[in-house]
């Protein structure tokens, strides 16, 4: 019976997550306040996420402490309705981005594997690039964020020609549509007279 009542406590939100990884309770989920990310209410996934996405952006704990503050001052400040708009919004933009290497791989008949070098040579050089910025990690985290596997570039390509090929068919099919009912039209008239 403790055993599984401990396990069920695991699974509530931990306000100690606030102050040492930067995470905001928001109904059941846990959301980090560095980048509105959601994640499980668990020690490991919340601790995880913050190890491997944020950790290396602090030089020492007082940076820490004073980031995450004014990030989650931040964030409780926003409505629930912008934050959604901004996670969405930049998802939707590191898609769009990846549309845009696919395109710019299959236009130059490259291996998919060159979206990877693409991400890699364009994450290199906006650290040189940006690196008197403000906001050069936020910059930078976005770039990460672009999703450029080999399989992404592919799907990313056969989605565009998919597009390519079913664009044209469904204009036919609506044009064929258009001559259907003005021959219609054109006998009706025809008759009246």
């Amino acid at each position: 019976m403790t055993q599984k009542r401990q396990k069920l406590d695991i699974r509530w939100f931990q306000n100690f997550w606030t102050k040492e990884y930067g995470f905001i309770q928001q109904k059941d989920r846990a959301v980090c306040a560095l980048c509105c990310e959601t994640d499980m209410c668990r020690t490991s996934s919340v601790q995880r996420h913050y190890q491997t996405k944020h950790q290396s952006m602090f030089k020492n704990s007082e940076e820490k402490s004073e980031a995450i503050k004014r990030a989650v001052s931040g964030y409780k400040k926003q409505t629930t309705r912008s934050i959604f708009s901004q996670v969405i919004g930049t998802k939707y933009k590191a898609t769009e981005c990846s549309y845009k290497i696919a395109q710019c791989v299959a236009s130059k008949a490259k291996p998919f594997t060159d979206g990877e070098f693409v991400k890699e040579f364009f994450l290199s050089s906006a650290e040189i690039l940006f690196s008197d910025l403000p906001n050069e990690e936020r910059i930078l985290s976005r770039i990460r964020e672009i999703p450029a596997s080999p399989r992404s570039i592919e799907r990313r390509i056969c989605d565009m020609g998919e597009n390519v090929t079913v664009k044209p068919t469904t204009g036919l099919q609506q044009l064929l549509y258009l001559v259907s009912f003005l021959t219609k039209v054109s006998m009706r008239m025809t008759w009246r007279v």
